[in-house]
């Protein structure tokens, strides 16, 4: 416990100096610059071996099947949506202009499969970015306004929260 203090320092120095080197070289942050030189070593060790790495966005519910919306257990965003369903959150932080690239799991599912074909067949790239932000954004505030209206005409059983909506 004494040398605590001196660990969080420590610490801070390296985060700093990490971050400082990763800007240096054009990267926003670490975490992206890491992803990026580990990327380099996959495909620089990869030789004749055939692979791809595979990045999906925010993956979430399904877009089709069983049917549009399932869920099996709270990940990423779902959490947050509950959470908002039962008048325990009530608002979505973030800035409301954002984009939130999120891809349903039945597309990363079928992408992945037609990945791995083309890992079979020698014509794969290297990596992958599965995402769906240039394409089709969804904007936070379009997010939070959808989530509002599922539950103002869905809302949990049993309680009520400040603006009369029930809640469970």
């Amino acid at each position: 416990a004494k040398r605590r203090p001196e660990i969080d320092l420590i610490d801070g120095k390296v985060s700093e100096f990490g971050m400082g080197w990763a800007q240096s070289r054009g990267w926003h942050d670490v975490y992206t610059f890491t992803k990026a030189m580990g990327e380099q070593i996959f495909v620089k060790e990869l030789g004749e071996t055939r692979g791809a790495i595979i990045r999906p966005a925010i993956i979430e519910s399904v877009w089709r099947s069983p049917q549009p919306g399932w869920l099996n257990g709270y990940r990423m965003l779902d959490p947050l949506i509950v959470a908002y369903g039962r008048g325990r959150l009530i608002d979505f932080p973030g800035n409301r202009s954002g984009v939130l690239d999120i891809m349903p799991v039945d597309l990363v599912v079928s992408a992945i499969l037609a990945i791995a074909r083309e890992i079979y067949q020698g014509r794969a790239k290297p990596v992958y970015q599965l995402a769906s932000g240039m394409e089709n954004p969804l904007i936070v505030q379009r997010f939070a306004d959808l989530v509002d209206e599922y539950f103002q005409e869905n809302p949990f059983e049993g309680q009520t929260d400040d603006k009369g909506h029930r809640r469970e």
